[in-house]
């Protein structure tokens, strides 16, 4: 290899352009920068892949068809009265709700699931305070699990399990303070166990009831 001469640089056999040190510094800083530039650029999209799938999290994207119903009816419609079986495409006869944070073992012990089954069956998780798992059952068979977003409506169970019937899937909606971007928190709370004061709200009810089959 020769020096700084102004010869072709010969590395093993094989000729390279002669550039003086200063190119040479040059060039190095040049695909130093551009590798350094490729690999923040990189690094930035993971970072906003990151974002949006926090935020996806945060504001229930990721949640299942049933949250995002009740989602389009409390958030777009202003829908004051929800039955939520009128929101499902499946057949079901009673809903379990489990309150955020609940370990799968003890969704699957509460639902009498072996260790295969509760593998297969419950593959989805509340690992935040503002989601809880809703599991919907027919005849005693588990027939939909999903991820429900509180923000979408908050029925979050005032023990740590909960089971409402599909007759009593009901509930009257009404506001309970506000979410930490400012929102209205909307309350989910079943009008079979707390019969509404508001006469236009009883009169919904019975408006639903009567639509049922």
């Amino acid at each position: 290899m020769s020096g700084y001469g102004g010869s072709d640089i010969s590395i093993f056999g094989r000729a390279f352009p002669y550039l003086d040190r200063n190119e040479w510094i040059w060039k190095f800083c040049n695909d130093a920068y551009f590798t350094l530039g490729g690999l923040m650029h990189l690094r930035a999209i993971a970072v906003s892949a990151f974002l949006v799938s926090c935020s996806m999290s945060m504001y229930g994207e990721e949640t299942g068809p049933v949250s995002q119903a009740l989602k389009v009816e409390l958030r777009d419609k202003k829908t004051k009265v929800v039955d939520l079986k009128s929101l499902t495409t499946f057949e079901w006869d009673e809903v379990v709700l489990f309150a955020p944070y609940e370990p799968t073992e003890d969704v699957c012990r509460r639902l009498a699931l072996s260790e295969t089954d509760c593998r297969s069956t419950i593959t989805v998780a509340s690992i935040d305070d503002g989601e809880m798992v809703m599991v919907f059952r027919k005849s005693g068979r588990i027939v939909h699990v999903e991820r429900h977003h509180r923000f979408h409506g908050d029925f979050e169970p005032r023990k740590k399990t909960q089971t409402i019937s599909a007759t009593s899937a009901i509930f009257a909606v009404s506001q309970n303070g506000q979410s930490s971007r400012g929102d209205a928190w909307l309350v989910l709370v079943p009008l079979a166990s707390y019969p509404p004061p508001n006469p236009a709200v009883q009169g919904t009810l019975r408006d639903k009831a009567a639509q049922r089959p």
